[in-house]
């Protein structure tokens, strides 16, 4: 509690580990019961792993158990390369958990989120990498003025064990609102479902959801849908019950590119919201395990759906089906090249020069 820090070492191979004894006992770390709780103001942890030793637990993946870290009413929080490796819970868990700065977070083989941060204000994760196995890499819900940039998300998994959507955005209350983010620059790969996932539920207003920046961001193979054949739709972003702007980023081998729609059937309670989809680059999208009409297309609006998606100077090339309702059906060759596994537009490109997509990316 209070203004203390947990320093180790900024050398992978130095860093002090907290490693959880096999078949802990609820007695030790209950349902919901962190390993390490953090209240008060500007405290912070730096160069620690934890490893959850999570193959010799008695407990499954996602039930809320063994959370590493767990932040409740703090005011500057900040922690700088943490490892969370092997564990059954979040790799960090805040709830009013304000200005917070999380930096080079490190997850690998996660029990359910690498990160949720819920009712915070004034938060940023930045610089992190999170290979996700069960749900989220990072997960911000009912948050004001949130940022997350400069991070890789990855699902290396593909022997059965589920992943959810690499980032999700909510507002799932009727009483909360969630304003102010700003996503740019990550590496979004190989998702099961969908890269992003932005939904507004409960609450009717149609400002209860508002003021979304999504930019210069890439996702590969996003939306493999693989555990959830009976959703309505996937892809790399779905969207729905939220306003903001989509602009500037790469979609390359996903299964359909910006959905507005539900996704595993949840739909807002409210209407009358609007989506801004310009100056993207869709390439390669293919359909998913969905049958529906629009699957596999660059932009899609599925039916019945009260969100609106304005479009404007958005390029298309070799996927399914290339159009939307306005007609846009812009063929441009991206020309793509690999650069330290990174997809790149290439120089030689009409779509080159125009700031779309993620930047170099550490993975």
């Amino acid at each position: 509690s209070g203004a203390y820090k947990l320093v180790g070492n900024f050398v992978y191979a130095q860093m002090p580990v907290l490693k959880l004894n096999a078949n802990v006992s609820d007695d030790d770390f209950g349902e919901q019961e962190a390993i390490l709780d953090i209240t008060g103001k500007n405290a912070s942890v730096t160069g620690i792993r934890f490893d959850g030793n999570d193959a010799n637990q008695k407990f499954l993946r996602g039930d809320g158990y063994h959370n590493f870290l767990h932040l409740l009413n703090t005011t500057g929080f900040s922690s700088d390369l943490v490892y969370v490796e092997n564990s059954l819970g979040d790799g960090l868990r805040a709830k009013n958990a304000n200005d917070t700065d999380i930096t080079r977070f490190r997850v690998s083989n996660c029990g359910h989120d690498g990160i949720f941060i819920e009712e915070s204000t004034g938060v940023s994760v930045s610089g992190s990498i999170f290979y996700i196995r069960t749900n989220c890499g990072t997960r911000f819900r009912a948050c004001k003025n949130a940022q997350f940039y400069n991070n890789w998300v990855e699902n290396k998994i593909h022997t059965g064990i589920s992943t959810g959507p690499g980032v999700q955005l909510e507002n799932s209350k009727t009483s909360t609102t969630a304003s102010g983010y700003d996503i740019f620059n990550n590496y979004i790969k190989n998702t099961d479902g969908p890269g992003m996932w932005i939904i507004g539920t409960y609450a009717q207003s149609v400002n209860a959801a508002t003021d979304l920046n999504v930019y210069q961001n890439t996702f590969e193979g996003c939306g493999q849908g693989g555990h959830y054949k009976n959703c309505s739709s996937t892809g790399a972003i779905c969207i729905d019950g939220w306003n903001g702007d989509i602009t500037k980023n790469l979609f390359t081998g996903c299964r359909s590119g910006v959905t507005v729609g539900p996704w595993i059937s949840i739909k807002p309670a409210g209407s009358g919201y609007k989506v801004n989809v310009k100056n993207n680059m869709f390439s390669g999208c293919v359909a998913g395990k969905q049958v529906y009409d629009t699957a596999g297309t660059g932009i899609d609006k599925t039916s019945k759906v009260t969100t609106t998606v304005i479009c404007s100077n958005n390029m298309f090339y070799k996927n399914k089906k290339d159009y939307y309702t306005t007609g846009e059906t812009s063929q441009v060759d991206p020309k793509l090249t690999l650069d330290a596994l990174l997809y790149m537009i290439g120089s030689s490109s009409g779509a080159y020069g125009k700031g779309i997509g993620a930047s170099k990316v550490l993975n």
